[in-house]
């Protein structure tokens, strides 16, 4: 959990707290983990692999805006804005990653306020 960029500030201890909230997810090749225009309290975070980030639009093929890979977030915009997600997210080989609920991160900001403000300054 070191390698994600919005957690590298934290402490060992808040990272152990962090993993308690987490659910840990495998995903294979072309294997759909966000799609476009569901709404979804979660956030997410590649621990292993990378996810292409894919616009659909009307009939067409799917446009390829972007890929992201081990360490990098996302899911954060739809996940405090309880907004549509605006892209589709597919596994490009194999993925590891965590997701973390609105409520679950609420409770831990709570309870550990400066390892929030660590991470919302890396978001």
């Amino acid at each position: 959990m070191n390698e994600v960029t919005a957690f590298q500030d934290l402490l060992v201890s808040e990272i152990k707290e962090l993993m308690y909230i987490c659910d840990f997810l495998q995903y294979d090749d072309g294997e759909t983990i966000v799609r476009q225009n569901e709404v979804d309290e979660h956030i997410f975070g590649i621990i292993e692999g990378k996810v292409d980030i894919r616009l659909q639009s009307n009939d067409k093929e799917p446009i390829m805006i972007g890929q992201i890979q081990r360490g990098d977030i996302f899911g954060e915009a739809s996940m405090f804005l309880n907004a549509q997600r605006t892209a589709n997210v597919i596994a490009k080989g194999p993925v590891v990653i965590f997701r973390i609920s609105r409520n679950n991160l609420v409770r831990y900001i709570d309870k550990l306020p400066k390892a929030g403000l660590k991470i919302f300054l890396q978001l």
